[in-house]
This record gives C-alpha cells, sequence and structure tokens, in this order.
C-alpha cells in the first residue's frame, strides 16, 4: 500500500534527493539544538527544492527558516 501511493507521489511531485549538500545546509539548524536532525534536514530539502512554504505541525507556525516559512495546516482554534 505505502509503495502505490509512492510511486503515485513520484508522478505528481518532484522528488529532491538528499546528498551532502542536504546535510551541511541542516547542520545549521542542527547543531544550535534548535531542531531536530530529520526536522533540519526537512527544512534543508525545502531550502535546496526551493520551497516557499513548508506545511507542518511540527514546527512552529510562521517561524521562518532560510527562504521556508513554516505554516500549521491544523492551527488551534481558540
Amino acid at each position: 500500500m505505502a509503495s502505490r501511493h509512492c510511486s503515485v507521489w513520484k508522478s505528481v511531485f518532484t522528488v529532491h534527493p538528499v546528498n551532502g549538500a542536504t546535510y551541511d545546509l541542516a547542520m545549521v539548524w542542527f547543531l544550535p539544538s534548535r531542531l531536530s536532525l530529520w526536522d533540519s534536514m526537512i527544512v534543508a530539502s525545502a531550502n535546496l527544492a526551493e520551497c516557499d512554504t513548508l506545511f507542518t505541525e511540527d514546527l512552529n507556525d510562521g517561524e521562518v527558516f532560510g527562504n521556508v516559512r513554516v505554516v500549521n495546516p491544523f492551527p488551534l482554534k481558540e
């Protein structure tokens, strides 16, 4: 089931490889312990893919990392 979903996603979206450049940029946010390694890799990948928005509920809404702004798609309603 998961492999079928991945095949569909790959046919619709551009997949950017994780490489040394991704790791090097991720260290900008990981080393000061601002983010976990995995979140740092996601943020770095989004920057290298020239994304301007990263939709996630795992980071702070409105925070900016490089050229990427975090948007929580599930904001809490007061």
